[in-house]
């Protein structure tokens, strides 16, 4: 204690209490006296004490009064009891309300002088274990402030239990600091990777010279697994060895990645399918020209006038075919020109859904952005995407659309540039896929359905992505199996100003709506 050590006597004994004063006069402790309970509680509730001498029996109510007082957390001072009418069981009883120790008077003044002092010893190793306590809890608290504003998510592990948490990881896992610390480690662990990460873990805490940084995965609280990237490092605590973990969230990195050899792939072959359909598109126009000369000349027979036309259908379904993969070339690159998206959209689904038996919805925005569209690729798009539905419902439910203005921000992960964009959603009631092949569907080439010329040819959805990234938008898909199939297309809004959109364009397009 850097002060002098405070000391209050309390007995209803004057002289007793100069006594005391004499001697601890050269003990350098500061002392004062009270000769009654309440004059004693009085001096407690104005000064603090380290350590109080106390006469059981004083004139207006018992010691143990104060004694009781003297427990208030706020109060915190040793009691050494001294009394003239000393038994066992009040020595019991001072002690069992707290009292450091029990003296029956009349007492041997170097007893006195070595349990007061050892008395003020234990009351300053309380007080520096007190001190040493809150700088500990200010140190983690102010550690834990730096740590929760990181970016990463930050743990503890020791003993395989995670001992700290920040609150990024405790977000970036969907659980609270308090649900998760002093948990397993292990348990946010995905199984089929936790033996090869109890490795790592074992290897690091043995000092081996490992690389300190992995890619791996980690548990939300959902059950889906999370990409992220684990830099891990060793620490001591106290005498045990532990590992310091920085986490970081790397989704939408890997997304992006993802996106990035997917346009590298279309890239390649839009070069190779552009060369491919227009030497095709070459050899089909020979041959069609030649059918039509053949028919020209042969009109008696009409047997061989059927197969004719049979090979120029087949003809002409081979040049579709061509104009798809053309999609993915430099010539599939959009004529785009200003314009209003909605009738657009209403157009191309009636089309799209005419004698299939499907009904359809819609919900438009009236006053949606204008865009900047190729508006054949847009048709497109929503052609490819209206018969995939159809398909999918095997000629029954509804196809519910949707279109209206939002904004995209940097956070929303959707890999757009932040501003303005008109949302067309085109929900279907169909069988919904596969979640393995939902990640697979705007992949060129892939398709559930067998291939063909009238079946699937893996290129219709792989085109609506090409076109849709050409627009500077994003297209996504949701499904769940048993219910159906939603994709999403994002259109970013033309930002300079055009000429209004006549009201009788808004009013045509709710009749269609209508009808």
């Amino acid at each position: 204690m850097l002060n002098k050590p405070k000391i209050l006597i309390i007995d209803d004994e004057p002289r007793m209490c100069q006594s005391l004063k004499e001697l601890f006069a050269n003990q350098n402790y500061e002392l004062n006296t009270a000769n009654s309970a309440k004059e004693a509680i009085e001096f407690l509730n104005d000064n603090s004490f380290d350590l109080i001498l106390l006469d059981i029996r004083l004139p207006d109510m018992n010691g143990y009064h104060v004694m009781d007082h003297i427990s208030q957390p706020n109060l915190g001072a040793l009691v050494i009891v001294l009394t003239g009418y000393g038994s066992e069981k009040l020595a019991i009883e001072a002690l069992r309300r707290g009292a450091y120790d029990y003296l029956k008077k009349p007492f041997e003044p170097e007893k006195l002088l070595v349990t007061v002092k050892n008395a003020l010893n234990q009351k300053k190793t309380q007080r520096d274990e007190e001190l040493a306590k809150a700088a500990l809890r200010a140190s983690e608290e102010r550690y834990r402030c730096y740590f929760n504003v990181a970016n990463d998510g930050i743990a503890v592990v020791h003993e395989g239990k995670l001992s700290f948490v920040n609150s990024r990881l405790a977000e970036m896992i969907g659980y609270t600091i308090d649900e998760i610390e002093g948990k397993d480690f292990s348990i946010f662990i995905p199984q089929d990777i936790l033996p090869q990460i109890e490795d790592i873990y074992k290897n690091r805490i043995s000092g081996e010279d490992l690389p300190s940084v992995y890619e791996s995965k980690i548990l939300h609280r959902d059950g889906r697994s999370i990409e992220v990237e684990y830099n891990i490092s060793q620490v001591r605590i106290g005498d045990e060895q532990s590992t310091l973990n920085i986490i970081r969230d790397i989704s939408d990195r890997k997304k992006m990645q993802a996106e990035a050899l997917k346009a590298k792939k279309l890239a390649s072959l839009g070069t190779l399918a552009g060369g491919i359909a227009h030497d095709f598109n070459n050899l089909l126009s020979v041959i069609v020209g030649n059918i039509d000369l053949a028919k020209g000349k042969i009109k008696q027979d009409i047997g061989i006038l059927k197969n004719l036309r049979n090979v120029e259908i087949a003809s002409m379904q081979a040049k579709d075919l061509a104009a798809r993969l053309i999609t993915f070339s430099k010539g599939g690159k959009p004529f785009k020109k200003v314009a209003p998206i909605g009738q657009l959209v209403v157009n191309a689904v009636i089309a799209s859904l005419r004698n299939s038996g499907i009904n359809s919805e819609f919900s438009i925005t009236d006053d949606l952005f204008p865009v900047e569209i190729d508006a054949l690729q847009i048709k497109q798009v929503i052609r490819n995407i209206v018969i995939n539905a159809t398909e999918a419902m095997n000629g029954t439910g509804t196809i519910k659309i949707s279109c209206e203005n939002a904004a995209v921000g940097e956070k929303d992960r959707l890999f757009l540039k932040a501003g303005r964009y008109v949302v067309l959603s085109i929900e279907d009631e169909g069988i919904g896929i596969d979640p393995k092949n939902l990640a697979k569907i705007f992949d060129p080439y892939f398709s559930t359905k067998d291939m063909g010329a009238d079946k699937g040819q893996g290129l219709g959805l792989a085109t609506c992505h090409s076109i849709i990234k050409n627009h500077y938008g994003a297209i996504t898909a949701k499904s769940e199996l048993g219910v159906g199939t939603t994709l999403t297309i994002y259109i970013p809004a033309f930002e300079k100003e055009i000429q209004e959109v006549d009201p009788l364009q808004n009013a045509r397009l709710k009749k269609s709506m209508v009808a």
